[in-house]
């Protein structure tokens, strides 16, 4: 009896391991699940932030221009050629934004993002990016944006088009204001992700 009785505790202490095991494999899995998604989370969050700061920017050129009496897309394209894509300038003297037209950012209908001028660095907890790259640490961040026309033709919703009929600057008379996209990609554990923000903003003087 003696034996069966300890044979039946040994068994008995095997269950019991194992159990525990797979619980503490289980909470072990769960853990990592809750960070790995945690992390995700987070990073969304700031891609979604960093196009939300794009198209305030864009909007942001477009009531000064106003304000200032001028044309309404004045410096939402470059004049010299009529490029409408590009990245993102910080200017730390003055704490304030601007748009650089001078690296591509577009090839056809797919957004690309030059390096360095697309690269987003932080510093002391501030997104920004520069022509010449930093100041602050390289983040996984790239960001770009891209500006076009918004037509206008009697008894026609305004329609997306490069020129409005015209060349660059595009004809005041027939352009009712742009389309602004901004495109954020980013990398976590080898994978691509990305995502955008587009607003309409319209000609107040219309």
């Amino acid at each position: 009896m003696r034996g069966l009785r300890r044979g039946q505790g040994m068994l008995e202490l095997i269950i019991t391991f194992a159990v525990v095991g797979i619980g503490l494999g289980a909470s072990l899995t769960l853990l990592l699940t809750s960070g790995v998604q945690n992390r995700r989370t987070e990073l969304d969050a700031i891609a979604e932030n960093l196009a939300r700061e794009g198209v305030e920017v864009i909007r942001a050129i477009r009531d000064s221009n106003w304000l200032a009496r001028q044309r309404f897309d004045t410096g939402l394209y470059f004049p010299a050629n009529g490029d409408t894509d590009g990245t993102f300038v910080f200017n730390p003297a003055t704490g304030g934004w601007a748009m650089d037209f001078s690296a591509a950012a577009w090839l056809g209908t797919d957004p690309q993002f030059p390096a360095p001028a697309a690269t987003v660095y932080e510093d002391s907890n501030v997104y920004k990016q520069t022509v010449a790259g930093g100041p602050g640490a390289t983040t996984q961040f790239q960001r770009v944006f891209r500006i076009t026309s918004l037509c206008r033709a009697p008894g026609i919703i305004p329609f997306p088009d490069a020129t409005c009929g015209g060349t660059w600057p595009a004809n005041l008379n027939s352009k009712a204001g742009v389309v602004a996209s901004v495109y954020v990609q980013w990398t976590d554990r080898g994978k691509t992700y990305s995502t955008s923000l587009e607003t309409h903003l319209y000609d107040w003087k219309l």
